[in-house]
């Protein structure tokens, strides 16, 4: 009977030891997930950019920046897995942590701007211990990928409506560009003072909110 209970004890025991060890490790991504979601935040204010008038497209300093940081941040979280590497690339730039060697890949998550694939988060090792929940690494490994994606296309995105803001700005018409939601992204000082607002309070605002003419917003309405 002791020894039934003994063996019983040492059961739960190791039970306990491996939910606290899974639960750390979910710990360890979530943490690294809100760490690079930050990084993809911190010192990159995209109203400064645009304001700003920088045109250009991402600088390969930010980029390698955020990559350098990511490949860390998921290097330290899956570092649990045997023979762990991290392999990180978009475009030319290529960034890797871990062990080198000839490890198998394990998962590769793609990253994607707009519809195009742009680059890809490997992870590769020599296998997934009792206490890696492989779903849940491949959940990590996609949501990082979207977060540096998005942080590319918002950066790209800025590059090109400055471009297009400096030409708007250069014309004597009446121009604006909205979004699929009908807000003004960008307009003109002509446009401005044809609906009667400072150009400085334009950004944001609904266009059928600005339109007087009932007609006008009429109209409007049914060719967007």
């Amino acid at each position: 009977m002791s020894r039934s209970k003994s063996t019983n004890s040492n059961n739960e025991t190791a039970g306990q030891t491996r939910a606290e060890a899974a639960l750390a490790q979910r710990l360890a991504e979530q943490n690294a997930l809100h760490a690079i979601h930050m990084l993809t935040l911190a010192n990159h204010d995209f109203a400064a950019l645009a304001s700003g008038g920088r045109a250009q497209a991402v600088e390969q300093s930010e980029l390698d920046t955020l990559l350098t940081q990511s490949v860390e941040h998921i290097y330290s979280a899956l570092r649990a897995i045997t023979g762990a590497r991290i392999l990180l690339q978009v475009d030319a730039s290529r960034h890797e942590r871990g062990r080198s060697g000839s490890h198998q890949p394990l998962m590769s998550s793609p990253i994607r701007v707009m519809d195009a694939v742009r680059g890809a988060l490997e992870l590769h090792g020599d296998g997934y211990s009792d206490l890696i929940s492989e779903d849940g690494v491949r959940s990590f490994l996609d949501a990082i990928s979207a977060a540096i994606g998005t942080w590319i296309e918002r950066r790209e995105g800025i590059a090109r409506l400055v471009v297009h803001e400096q030409a708007i700005a250069s014309t004597q018409d009446q121009l604006a560009v909205i979004d699929r939601q009908l807000q003004l992204m960008v307009a003109n000082q002509a446009y401005a003072e044809h609906v009667g607002v400072p150009l400085s309070e334009l950004r944001g605002r609904q266009l059928l909110s600005l339109l007087r003419d009932p007609d006008e917003a009429r109209e409007t309405h049914e060719h967007v």
